[in-house]
């Protein structure tokens, strides 16, 4: 699978979300970027649904700048999609706290992340055993059914320090891969600067949602 981004000065992060209609993972290792100069890093662990889907999250800090393609082998040529996200920031860039994942079937798979800091960005994926497309509760990156499964990744861009759900509501109760994780701006929450108190600032810099692209089918 191939998604080509162009990514401009400031976007210090790049969200690669992946779901296939069946359990079995995808085949090839972990997805790289601007011709295989950079190499993504998985948030958590790849999820299986009881008896559908398998849904990854992938991330990379500091991406070339430019237009360049970030590249998942599929191997087994199994039926995926994909969504390609970059976010701009002011300062450094980290992963905040440990992803979450679930694959209990549900109508409404769902979340949460606590403690967020000013500042910070969650992304989540899923994959569906309903072939209806879901609704959800934070800001769409891209929502869709199928002949007989559905996808999704959503985001939040939180402007104060707070705990951070992701629900996504299908039409029925049915297998579910879902993974979350967080991302944070590490000058978000500066409050001194060579030991000078500067407690009227709780936010210097966040990050914001910069570009998106996706692919659905085999790639």
């Amino acid at each position: 699978m191939t998604i080509s981004l162009t990514t401009t000065p400031g976007d210090k992060l790049l969200g690669l979300c992946i779901t296939g209609a069946t359990t079995a993972a995808r085949t090839g290792g972990a997805p790289t970027w601007n011709s295989g100069a950079q190499t993504f890093t998985p948030a958590g662990t790849n999820q299986a649904g009881s008896a559908e889907n398998n849904t990854e999250l992938w991330y990379l800090i500091n991406p070339n700048i430019g237009t360049y393609a970030a590249i998942a082998q599929n191997d087994s040529a199994k039926n995926i999609w994909g969504c390609l996200v970059a976010f701009t920031a002011g300062g450094a860039v980290s992963l905040f706290g440990t992803p979450g994942q679930t694959g209990v079937s549900t109508q409404t798979p769902s979340l949460t992340i606590n403690s967020i800091p000013a500042g910070g960005m969650t992304v989540s994926v899923v994959g569906h055993g309903n072939k209806d497309a879901p609704t959800s509760n934070q800001t769409t990156l891209y929502l869709a059914g199928a002949s007989s499964w559905s996808r999704g990744a959503i985001y939040r861009a939180s402007a104060s320090s707070e705990n951070v759900t992701h629900t996504y509501t299908h039409g029925a109760s049915d297998d579910t891969a879902m993974v979350m994780a967080a991302w944070q701006d590490v000058t978000s929450n500066i409050k001194s600067v060579r030991g000078l108190l500067r407690a009227s600032i709780s936010k210097l810099n966040g990050l914001a949602i910069a570009s998106v692209k996706s692919r659905d089918g085999l790639a």
